[in-house]
This record gives C-alpha cells, structure tokens and sequence, in this order.
C-alpha cells in the first residue's frame, strides 16, 4: 500500500488487527493523529491499549492492517529502526539505568542518538553533547540530582528521567504510557508542566493514562478504545457528556469523570 499523501497527520492507522490465539486484542482500529496534537488513550483495563501501543513501536506484529507514521508504511519494521524514524516510548516503570548518574543517563541517550562512543571523538562533538543535557536537566526540574545515580531518585524524579531520556533522542512522535502511575498527587502536578513543555516543543504526544483529573488537564482530544476498538473520539467536554463512555466505565456513573 501506498503511503498516506495527507501531511498533516502524524500517526495513521487502518484496519488495524491483532489476534492472540482465538482472541483479538485489535480489532480494526482506525485512527489518525495530526501533527503536534497531545492526544489522551483512555479505556477500561483490558481495552487494548497497551496492545495499541505495542502495534505502533514493532514490539508486537499485526496480524492485519497498517500502521502509517509521517506518511511512510512502518507496518512490520523492526522495533530499532521505528525508533531511529522519530517514534519513543516511556513506560508505567521508568526504563533507566539506574547504576548511573541522572546526568549519564541522559548523555548515554543523545550517545545512542548521535552514534557518538569513540573515545577519541572531538572534543567539540562531545561538548555539544553535554550542552544538550544541561538543558533537559535544566527543563525537566534535575540539575541538582545531576551527579546523583538515578536509583537514588524518587518515583515522580524516575519519571522526569525518564522523560528527559526520551527527549534527548529527538522524537517526533512521544508516547506515554501511564505517567501517573505510582505516583503521589504531587508528583502528579509536577509531570504536568513537564508533558506541556514538550508538547509546546511541536512534540506530538499519545497518552496512555487512567488518572482523568491529568487527562482534562493535558489533552487537546481523547481517544476511548473499547474491546479492542476506537468507541468513541472527542474533547474533553465531548468525552464527559458521551453516555456510551459514561457506560463503558462506571455503568451510566455520573461522577466518573
């Protein structure tokens, strides 16, 4: 199939399917993304979002369908090169190297991006690497943990890495799964801002999240996946007043949202 020739979205998907034996966990999801949008995935725990996710980066392959990204047909190519095309990923549990400073950790990430692990690279190289993670330090709240190993953080801190690791490899498209997660309201407040900042960076975001309270605090339109499909898509406002989403979730709860 022909790439898509519609600039304006960053992700597309058609047709979408997975199965698992006798159990589909897509079923024909079809979605589309613009450019620089900050898009919230909601559904219930067993919705297939996770599954969507995994779909999108090459962890998993589809049994059916196709996967668009920036126009070019990504369907079925390997994980690392998905990544190397603008694509990453954070996870519920922080993916860092724990044995290493918080600042390490972050050059290691433009290293990998640049291919810059000669010893005897310029010096010049090299101090533009550590200008760049200065930077995210400075963004994401970390200078003062620059020299602390990262298993020394605090979840919410993990996370903020995290995040500045994901940053450091210049993605197009970041998708988050479950920010929230394990965190304390307060750290809760703080991703915030965080996710805001690298949306105004003309990042665009997909957000799996189950907190709604953060969810009508970041996103520009929501995506509600259920049985493995698209239910319904919308604004905040839409989402909250739609009855099948109400059902979906608490039963026809008013105050579910």
């Amino acid at each position: 199939m022909a790439p898509t020739e519609n600039p304006s979205f960053i992700l597309e998907t058609r047709n979408l399917i997975k199965h698992f034996g006798g159990l589909t966990v897509a079923n024909g999801i079809n979605f589309s993304m613009p450019v620089g949008e900050l898009r919230c995935l909601i559904g219930p725990n067993g919705a297939g979002k996770t599954t969507f996710f995994n779909l999108l980066t090459g962890v998993i392959r589809p049994s059916k369908g196709n996967i668009f990204f920036r126009g070019k047909n990504i369907t079925n190519i390997p994980s690392h090169k998905i990544a190397r095309l603008g694509i990453a990923r954070a996870y519920q549990v922080p993916n860092i190297y724990e044995g290493q400073t918080v600042f390490e950790n972050i050059r290691i990430a433009f290293q990998q991006k640049y291919e810059i692990f000669n010893p005897f690279a310029s010096s010049r190289r090299l101090d533009g690497i550590n200008d760049k993670v200065e930077e995210i330090l400075n963004r994401f709240s970390l200078y003062s943990k620059r020299d602390i190993h990262a298993a020394k953080l605090a979840h919410g801190e993990k996370k903020r890495l995290e995040l500045g690791i994901t940053l450091a490899c210049e993605p197009k498209l970041l998708l988050l799964d479950e920010p929230s997660a394990g965190l304390t309201t307060a750290e809760t407040e703080e991703i915030i801002p965080v996710i805001n900042d690298i949306s105004s960076q003309k990042v665009s975001i997909l957000v799996i999240e189950h907190d709604m309270k953060l969810v009508k605090q970041i996103a520009f339109s929501i995506t509600v996946l259920h049985h493995g499909d698209i239910l319904f898509e919308g604004s905040p406002e839409e989402i909250e007043a739609n009855e099948d989403v109400r059902k979906v979730y608490l039963g026809g709860d008013q105050d579910w949202y």
